[in-house]
């Protein structure tokens, strides 16, 4: 690794001294720093998965000041977007279309898209799952109650505290006051489990997880501790996957066993 002193000590980008984090070397300025705010609104529509959102059209939105934070992609208009380079008004009018289908937001999803330091929407959903299921009961948890929830240290814990104190108590009310909305946590016969699909299955692979979904419950994209079922070809298969789900406790099902438990 080259040595600090070696590279640039400002930001290209914004003039803004730099640090090292680790192996990476990264601009102080992360609230107002363009390059940043446009990689913090490129993670949102990411996660969301929102369509037509490009790279090009984000950092023309943060170049001439129509967004300078994630709440603002809200108070957006058509003419604000067909006013830019390369965006007619059928163009605009499709981009607001693809933000406002994705609202309400299930909670866990919004704020695993807010770029929180070291948690993404899984890990909140592991905040939700040991009770703190609202934004009421998220922003006034202690460092002391998130540091017992499983998957969870101090490292992870501190992140979630100092990122709603400094931005969170102001960034979700203003997301909440624009409109966005938080999708009430569905009640079903899948409620309260966990699957993480592996392998090939007859069904695609978004539309059974979102068939978890549907009926209340939760999707993992990993085997580890907590996981209810493991949706697998060959139910007693011994590859390591398999092994390592029975070995913390996790069923291992077949797809038919799943859609069974669906229906």
């Amino acid at each position: 690794m080259i040595e600090y002193f070696n590279k640039p000590k400002k930001c290209p980008v914004c003039g803004s001294p730099t640090a090292m984090d680790g192996e990476y070397l990264l601009c102080t300025n992360t609230a107002t720093c363009p390059a940043q705010l446009a990689g913090r609104i490129d993670r949102y529509v990411s996660v969301l998965d929102i369509k037509e959102w490009g790279t090009k059209l984000i950092e023309n939105l943060v170049e001439t000041g129509l967004v300078k934070d994630v709440s603002d992609l809200y108070t957006l208009t058509e003419t604000d977007l067909s006013n830019l380079d390369r965006m007619g008004e059928r163009s605009a009018q499709k981009v607001l279309e693809t933000l406002w289908e994705k609202n309400p937001i299930p909670l866990d999803v919004l704020l695993g898209a807010l770029s929180i330091p070291l948690c993404g929407p899984t890990m909140i959903r592991l905040v939700m799952d040991a009770g703190f299921d609202t934004w009421d009961k998220i922003k006034n948890a202690k460092q002391s109650q998130l540091e017992n929830i499983s998957g969870f240290g101090p490292a992870k814990s501190q992140a979630i505290v100092d990122w709603v104190k400094n931005i969170g108590n102001d960034l979700v009310p203003r997301l909440f006051k624009v409109g966005v909305k938080v999708k009430e946590k569905i009640m079903g016969n899948l409620t309260g489990k966990s699957f993480c699909f592996t392998g090939a299955m007859e069904h695609k692979r978004n539309d059974l997880e979102q068939m978890v979904k549907d009926a209340g419950g939760v999707v993992k994209s990993s085997v580890g501790k907590g996981l209810s079922y493991l949706v697998i070809a060959d139910p007693n298969s011994t590859s390591g996957k398999a092994v390592a789900a029975r070995k913390n406790g996790t069923t291992c099902i077949s797809e038919q066993t799943f859609l069974d438990m669906v229906s």
